[in-house]
Formats: structure tokens, C-alpha cells, sequence
């Protein structure tokens, strides 16, 4: 016997034993043993007629309920499929058909995921839905290489940027992190602002931080690149589950909602909502898993993908590289890259001897001044030559590299990615990123030549390309992401490099990203190729630029500056400073 009625609100469902298990699966489901019945919240209406049979009695009450949702899940297709939808009201630039898409998908919705791919535009998707509904306190938790990113996202894209206080939190120290943020949120009822924080996955959990956030009720709560808390045992993800009872509405941001199976997406969901997949995750992946293998821990296959492919599109807008009104080349994409205290110290200490160096000498040009522009380039890729053994190096920092894995691990395991690199240690860097996020890698340089392997490959993703051999010929279409990982001085090899990836053959958008270390000679090299000029005349003649002092009292003010700093404040809030200044 199998029947589904609507009784005070819920659906009541009459069932033979052998589908109990699936009904049971369903969020909310619960077990009336007096009237040998199920009852199960309307909002799984959809799953539930999906796993009943069609010969089921279904009430006319129950029909009408269905019809009501699935209309409403129909208006998010129309949307979708439209591509004459109004224009955004209130924002700073035109939006892409896409982004209309994304922002009218997402505009009235609690909950919603943007799953849109690296590039296009589900920032400003979001920042409009902000500034086009009543939101005045908004939390966004990101990585801690993305929290650089959203004020200046917040300036280019935000109307009434006045209205705004944007507090980032990454002090270092949680109780740095908890002053600022009681200090923000004095401030804006004091001035009758709206508040903007963002903060790290790894601070936001910290206890006295966390018991802030949570006794704050939040207008939107965002998780940026959502698919970091995909792990549903993770202390950031299990914190992220419970943000919901302080948060009117929640947005989950993300290029790879699933970088390694649909697993993945239930404790992305249990933030979003937790109805649509419950709140137990051992339920979620019987239901829509197939395990075996030692232990029955490996996944071997998916069950039930209709129904799962349901739930999540009832909340997600997806974007994926087939998007048709996308430009043949995105906006270059930078990557800021902030030194730590010790590694700023010792380029700047470099820095100061090639003033040193410059004002002392009368002929400079560019070719004796190449070695030492080199060692400061360097620094800023986190390596220096070992001094005492040929062949060998002495580690700096790790910000590039770091900052190379969080680009990466945003991006599917499969998709291929070109990087390009100035140094063979920059290469060898490029290869143990990878083999840490479990992805094959090949070269092209000097030493080796495995292009031809690459081309061919559908599992190797990543080619770590010297940029002096990327050059005329070379193929490299079957990327739409490259990645800057270090650049070279010659105009020619960069313009080289550019038209390997966006050539004759490219189906796709190419979207080049640069890793850009901040008040290095990485941003006057980068300016420098930008506006075509050449790069070591360029850099010789901004740094004999005078800036507002003579250039005779340049390496006393940087020394000065330097002690000012060590006396005045803690060495965590080194960055923060200098990008104040």
C-alpha cells in the first residue's frame, strides 16, 4: 500500500517496508508508530515523489502542494535560461548575462550557493544582492590569502561605499581579532553604519572570536570558497553548521562545489540549509554513496544523482567555463602576496644595499644591474642561493607558494593549468604543490620537454612552464588558466607566453592569473610588461625616483622607518601596516 496525504503541515506517507530506508533518509523524516505512518516536512515534497512509485494514492491537497513547489522551482529555471532579465538596480558596472542570472537567482533566496567558475564574477553577484536588498551586517569567512581581496571588491563594486565599515580581521592574534571586531561594531551603532567583517576559516572558530560572532545576529553570513569546509568532521566546517541560528540569510561562494565527489556538498548544505540534506552525514552518504573496499570506507560509486542533482540545484546558480558571454580574455586576475615580518626585513635589507650600491656608482645600466635585480626577485618567490653549496637554496617564506596551492586547490582536479615560472626552483616548486594536492604534473624547459605528454593527457592537469621556453609555436590551448608564478624582465617572452594560451584553437575563456608579492620589484616588473615598457629601465627608474625625499636620504629614511616599526608595534601587525602606509 502506498499513500501521501498532507496532514497539518507535513506529509504523511503510507509505505511498504522495503522503501522505509529512503523515506528515513529524507531531512526531518519521523516514524508514527500508532499510525504505522511517516511524516515528513513539505520541503522534501520533491525527494519524496520522486522515491514513492507512480500507482501511489496522492491526495488532491498533495498534488496542489507539489504543483506549488515545483512552479517555484520553475520561476529559478525561467530565470536561469532567460537572457533578457532586468538590468541589476543599484550597481557600479553593467553585469554579464550570467551575473543577472546569478544575481535574480539569488536576490530573494535564505540560502543559496553561487557556483561559479575562477573568474566569472561571483563577487560582484554578490556585493549587488547586498547592496540591492535590507542587509547592514554582513560576515564573510574566506581563506586567509582571499581576505586582502574583498575590500578592494567592495570599493570597485559597492555604490554608497560611506554607508560601509569594513573591518578584515587578520591581526594574527585572536584577542587582536576580538578587539576589532567589538571595536567595529561600537562604531557602526555609534554611527548608525552597515558593517562589513571578514575573517579567516582558521580564526573564525577560536573561542573568544567565535563567542562574538555567535552572539551577534548577522544580516548575511558568506562562505567564500565553501568547498574549504567541505569536510564535515572539520572544526571550521562543524562551526560553519551552527552560524545558521545567527544569520538571517547565508550565501555559499565557490568554483568546485564538488572537487572530489558529491560527497562533499553536504556540509557545504548543512550551512546553506539544513533541510535539504539533513543533519546527519552518515544518512547522506549511505543514501547517496555506494561504498566498499577495505573497511567499506571507499566510495565506489553515486546512488540516487537525480534526486541529489534536485536538492542541489533547488538552492545553487552554477557557472561553469561553457558560460557564452563571457569575453575571450578576463580581466587579469591578481593575487596579492604579503612577506611576513623576517622575509620583509631581508628584502629590504637587499633593497637597501642596491640603493647602496646605485648611488654609489655613476654608470648603472641594465645589464650590471641584472644580478642584483634577479636576488631581489627572488626573495620574493621565497628562495635565495645557499651561499656555501653550490645548487642548493635557503628558504625565505612560503607566501608564493602557498598562495600557488590555494589557486589551485579552487580550480577542479582536472582542469589543466599552465604556470609559467622565471627560476628552476620556481619550477620545482610548481611540481611539490602539486604532488601535495594530488595532482600530476610535466614541464617545459630548458632540462626537460614533456609537452607532447601534456597535449595528450586527459590526467595530467598541471605544466610548470619556464617562461623563456614557452615561446613561438608552442601549443598550450588546452588550458584556459595560467598562472604567473614568477615573471622574467623580457617584454617579448611575456607576450610570448600570453599568446600560447589565447590562440587559434582556444574553445574558452582564458583567464590569466599573476602572483604578485606587494612593494616588490614583483609589482614594477608586472606594471612594467603591462604597459609594454622595458622592465630594468623601468625598475633603475623608479627606484632613483625620488618619492618626496632626495634620493641621497632615501637609505637613512628606510632605516629609520624600520626602527620605528620594531619599537612601536608587534611584529604580527607587520602587513597590515605596510599596507596602510
Amino acid at each position: 500500500m502506498y499513500s501521501l496525504s498532507i496532514v497539518n503541515d507535513k506529509i504523511r506517507a503510507e509505505i511498504p517496508f522495503k522503501i522505509k530506508d529512503q523515506v528515513k533518509a529524507l531531512s526531518g523524516s519521523t516514524w508514527n508508530q500508532e499510525e504505522k505512518s511517516w511524516y515528513i516536512p513539505i520541503s522534501e515534497i520533491r525527494a519524496l515523489n520522486i522515491i514513492v512509485p507512480r500507482y501511489a494514492t496522492r491526495t488532491t491537497e498533495f498534488e496542489v502542494c507539489l504543483e506549488s513547489v515545483n512552479r517555484s522551482l520553475l520561476l529559478d529555471t525561467e530565470i536561469i535560461e532567460s537572457v533578457n532579465l532586468p538590468d541589476v538596480p543599484i550597481t557600479t558596472m553593467k553585469a554579464w548575462n550570467h551575473q543577472k542570472q546569478g544575481f535574480w537567482f539569488t536576490k530573494d533566496k535564505k540560502a543559496a550557493m553561487l557556483a561559479m567558475d575562477m573568474g566569472t564574477g561571483k563577487t560582484k553577484v554578490t556585493l549587488d544582492v547586498i547592496q540591492n536588498n535590507d542587509i547592514n551586517r554582513v560576515l564573510v569567512i574566506c581563506p586567509a590569502h582571499v581576505i586582502h581581496v574583498w575590500p578592494s571588491e567592495i570599493k570597485k563594486h559597492i555604490v554608497n561605499q560611506n554607508e560601509w565599515e569594513i573591518v578584515t580581521l587578520n591581526h594574527g592574534k585572536t584577542p587582536d581579532n576580538v578587539i576589532a571586531l567589538k571595536f567595529a561594531l561600537d562604531v557602526t551603532r555609534i554611527k548608525n553604519k552597515k558593517l562589513f567583517v571578514v575573517v579567516n576559516y582558521e580564526s573564525v572558530w577560536r573561542k573568544e572570536l567565535a563567542k562574538i560572532i555567535t552572539t551577534t545576529f548577522w544580516d548575511l553570513i558568506i562562505a567564500d570558497e565553501s568547498h574549504r569546509i567541505k569536510s564535515p568532521q572539520g572544526v571550521a566546517s562543524k562551526f560553519m553548521g551552527k552560524l545558521k541560528l545567527v544569520s538571517k540569510r547565508r550565501l555559499a561562494l565557490t568554483g568546485t562545489p564538488m572537487p572530489h565527489s558529491p560527497m562533499d556538498i553536504f556540509a557545504q548544505y548543512r550551512f546553506l540549509d539544513e533541510k535539504i540534506f539533513g543533519g546527519s552525514y552518515t544518512r547522506f552518504k549511505h543514501r547517496y554513496g555506494k561504498w566498499g573496499g577495505f573497511g567499506g570506507y571507499q566510495l565506489l560509486g553515486i546512488e540516487n544523482q537525480v534526486e541529489l542533482n534536485q536538492k542541489f540545484y533547488s538552492i545553487a546558480y552554477k557557472v561553469g567555463k561553457e558560460v557564452l558571454d563571457l569575453p575571450e580574455v578576463m580581466p587579469p586576475m591578481i593575487i596579492p602576496i604579503h612577506l611576513d615580518y623576517q622575509s620583509r626585513k631581508q628584502y629590504n635589507s637587499m633593497l637597501n644595499d642596491f640603493l647602496v650600491w646605485l648611488n654609489e656608482n655613476d654608470s648603472i645600466t641594465a645589464v650590471n644591474s641584472l644580478a642584483k635585480l634577479l636576488r631581489l626577485q627572488q626573495i620574493t618567490s621565497g628562495f635565495l642561493p645557499n651561499p656555501e653549496i653550490q645548487g642548493e637554496y635557503v628558504e625565505i617564506t612560503t607566501a608564493k607558494r602557498q598562495a600557488l596551492s590555494n589557486v589551485l586547490e579552487d580550480l577542479d582536479m582536472l582542469e589543466p593549468v599552465v604556470i609559467f615560472c622565471r627560476f628552476r626552483k620556481d619550477l620545482d616548486t610548481v611540481h611539490e604543490v602539486a604532488k601535495e594536492l594530488g595532482r600530476k604534473s610535466c614541464e617545459l624547459s630548458g632540462r626537460v620537454n614533456s609537452l607532447a605528454l601534456w597535449q595528450q593527457s586527459n590526467t595530467i592537469p598541471i605544466l610548470a612552464v619556464q617562461i623563456q621556453a614557452g615561446g613561438v609555436g608552442i601549443d598550450l590551448t588546452r588550458a584556459r588558466y595560467c598562472i604567473y608564478y614568477s615573471l622574467g624582465f623580457s617584454l617579448g617572452d611575456y607576450e610570448q607566453s600570453l599568446a600560447r594560451v589565447h590562440r587559434p584553437g582556444q574553445t574558452r575563456p582564458v583567464q590569466y592569473v599573476h602572483l604578485i608579492t606587494q612593494n616588490t620589484v614583483d609589482e614594477t616588473v608586472y606594471q612594467a610588461l603591462d604597459e609594454k615598457k622595458q622592465v630594468v629601465e623601468e625598475i633603475l627608474r623608479k627606484i632613483r625616483e625620488p618619492r618626496g625625499k632626495e634620493k641621497a636620504e632615501l637609505t637613512k629614511l628606510m632605516k629609520e622607518e624600520w626602527m620605528e616599526i620594531e619599537d612601536d608595534y608587534d611584529l604580527e601587525f607587520y602587513d597590515e601596516i605596510e599596507d596602510e602606509k
